[in-house]
């Protein structure tokens, strides 16, 4: 490990702040998180399932929850009380069930207003498909054939362990959810394909402008693509490449790899976010790792030229870890979301049957 990063752990979760040193000389302040323990309200009884992954309407904040099994496959939850206030009705209990074995999800807002939510299903039954539901749980849209995993790109398109999805940037949109947009798939956690695709959506149509990306540990190689996230300044998409232990970063315009950067991160990456501490010398993300039980705070100080030009200039020196969360031994960080007002995290935890609220150590709002 570099000697310029050091880790102070929290030995229990939520028990204080987790304490990270920036590296020396390279201008940039560590960031730091604690866990709001009181949060959410009743977590025993309310949280019956194996949450999955978490969306945040970044409208009015609310924090939706996806889990497996237990009462309901969608539960919401108020982002500062932790007071649960909606939940969605099992969408078809036969065996022939719509969601089967859901993974992801991603809300998709336009102009301000949340339009949709997005969920990635890896089930052999009727999964292997990306599902786009109204925000009550309405059945809307369905990308690639259920219960058939392959790589087929045309003339239908074919998904494989389908990972999470994410919107390109500064797309407002004016005709709500049948506004045109770009999105990007990661396919797939398993499965026969490594690979990370972009699409393009109007109304009820969807079309892929490129894939990108075959199984391997090379530059631009993936294997096991679990999560990503979209820079929002460039458009560049950021993929978790999990089983290789990195991260890597693409252009959004053709799929062509920038950089390949290991971090030094504890164990493989599972979630990532871009976090809004960003600036423009310094990329915040939160990265969650399943493996060690923890989420990280990683630093890209790529700057304001290398922005612009589109470019990261250097390998790992370009990408460090600065503030790790340690969670419990039986806990699961999986997939994570954060609010970009208040720069709260919410990550899933999926063998502890536990939401985190992860709450910046300086306010943000």
């Amino acid at each position: 490990m570099a000697k310029w990063v050091q880790f102070v752990w929290l030995l229990v979760v939520g028990s204080r702040y987790a304490h990270g040193q920036a590296a020396a000389g390279v201008g940039f302040a560590a960031v730091n998180y604690h866990v709001d323990e009181h949060w959410p309200l009743n977590k025993t009884t309310v949280i019956t399932g194996q949450p999955f992954s978490v969306g945040v309407d970044q409208a009015t904040g609310m924090v939706y929850v996806l889990q497996r099994g237990g009462n309901s496959p969608m539960l919401i939850f108020d982002p500062g009380s932790g007071k649960l206030t909606n939940q969605w009705t099992e969408v078809d209990p036969s065996p022939n069930k719509i969601l089967d074995t859901p993974h992801g999800m991603r809300l998709h807002s336009v102009a301000g207003e949340l339009q949709a939510v997005w969920i990635t299903d890896v089930g052999n039954n009727t999964g292997h498909v990306l599902r786009r539901f109204s925000p009550d749980g309405g059945l809307q849209d369905i990308i690639g054939v259920p219960g058939r995993s392959g790589s087929t790109l045309h003339p239908y398109l074919e998904l494989g362990n389908v990972a999470e999805l994410a919107f390109a940037a500064h797309e407002p949109g004016t005709n709500g959810s049948l506004s045109p947009f770009t999105f990007y798939v990661a396919d797939g956690d398993g499965g026969p394909n490594n690979r990370l695709l972009s699409m393009h959506a109007e109304g009820h149509s969807f079309t892929v402008n490129w894939a990108s990306g075959t199984k391997g540990s090379g530059a631009g190689q993936l294997d096991i693509p679990h999560d990503l996230d979209v820079e929002p300044v460039t458009g560049r998409v950021i993929v978790a490449d999990r089983a290789n232990g990195r991260l890597q970063v693409f252009s959004g315009t053709d799929g062509a790899v920038m950089e390949h950067l290991q971090c030094d991160l504890p164990a493989e990456p599972y979630g990532v976010r871009v976090l809004p501490q960003s600036t423009a010398e310094d990329l915040v993300l939160a990265v969650s790792q399943l493996q060690a039980h923890t989420v990280s705070i990683v630093h890209m100080p790529w700057g304001k030229r290398a922005r612009v030009r589109g470019e990261v200039e250097g390998s790992d020196s370009a990408c460090r870890v600065t503030t790790v969360l340690s969670f419990n031994a039986t806990a699961s960080p999986h997939l994570l979301d954060v609010h970009h007002k208040t720069g709260y995290v919410f990550v899933a935890d999926v063998t502890s049957a536990r939401v985190y609220k992860l709450v910046p150590a300086i306010p943000l709002s």
